[in-house]
């Protein structure tokens, strides 16, 4: 007897999502059976998550640093790397960082798409999927895939049997919240932790379905470690989807949850020495060894 198909449902800011969205849908359509039924994408023109004009990076580093952020300097050492030919932020740009459409994996899924008003809750940082797409969810959709980056709320969350999934790039036992991996690769943890979770009302404090880890080397700048992780993402979800399959999904609440950071955190003088100097430390030791012809370990 054959399976029936998971209906999948999927939230989205826009339908150009980033690389790692965008293979992580790719493999949970190609590796299960399921039916794609609904696509919601939001209608808000105001969104910006993560945006930043980079068309005069010397305008840009002064007027950042002028607001006293330095993470600019982080983002001015990648373009630094590429100009000494460092493999980690090459491959980023070209394999990992972009965006890319999600409509040509549509094509063989009768997939309704739809819009969806986000509304901020009053008081907090969390938003609603308010209207009617969260009956239609309810009623086309068994599980939801996020990849709305708002905190969402509300009745979206219990719409489906199997919740709503979403990627947290953090172990969240142990840190919650952005930004992602920086604790550990400053404070020389020896792996990172990413997280499936089926979201709850907690901020980054939904039920695991998943986490699994990240080697950290001992010689890995921070570009090293952002390449490493990529396609995690996309591995863990389609995990998941299989776990669902199999009978095999139940996530639990958990007993305590990890140090809540903020985004803004990242903008420490602190924070950003210590990237960089572990990043140029790491390099000089790889030049040296390199032209020893020996090893690069610490």
């Amino acid at each position: 007897m054959s399976q029936e198909p998971l209906r999948v449902g999927l939230l989205l800011e826009r339908m150009e999502v980033s690389r790692d969205e965008y293979e992580s849908l790719r493999r949970i359509l190609s590796d299960h059976p399921v039916d794609l039924t609904i696509v919601a994408v939001s209608n808000r023109e105001d969104i910006s998550w993560g945006s930043a004009d980079y068309n005069n990076p010397i305008v840009y580093l002064l007027t950042e640093l002028l607001k006293n952020r330095p993470w600019v300097l982080v983002e001015a050492d990648f373009r630094i790397g590429k100009l000494l030919e460092d493999q980690a932020c090459t491959r980023l740009e070209k394999e990992v960082w972009g965006k890319k459409n999600v409509s040509e994996l549509l094509d063989y899924h009768n997939a309704d798409i739809v819009e969806y008003d986000l509304e901020s809750t009053e008081g907090t940082p969390q938003y609603e999927v308010r209207g009617e797409v969260v009956d239609q969810f309810r009623e086309n959709a068994d599980v939801i895939v996020n990849f709305e980056h708002g905190i969402l709320d509300g009745d979206i969350l219990e719409a489906t049997t199997y919740g709503v999934l979403s990627f947290h790039a953090s172990d969240i036992r142990k840190y919650r919240g952005r930004p992602p991996h920086v604790w550990q690769y400053i404070n020389n943890e020896p792996f990172v932790g990413n997280t499936i979770q089926q979201l709850t009302p907690v901020l980054d404090g939904g039920k695991p379905a998943l986490i699994k880890h990240q080697e950290i080397s001992p010689t890995d700048t921070w570009w090293d470690l952002k390449y490493n992780v990529s396609g995690m993402q996309a591995e863990m979800y389609s995990a998941v989807i299989g776990q669902i399959l199999g009978a095999d999904f139940d996530p639990d609440t958990l007993d305590s949850l990890g140090t809540l950071t903020h985004s803004s955190d990242k903008q420490r003088w602190s924070v950003v020495a210590r990237i960089l100097g572990k990043n140029w430390t790491r390099r000089v030791k790889r030049g040296i060894a390199s032209a020893l012809g020996g090893s690069t370990a610490e």
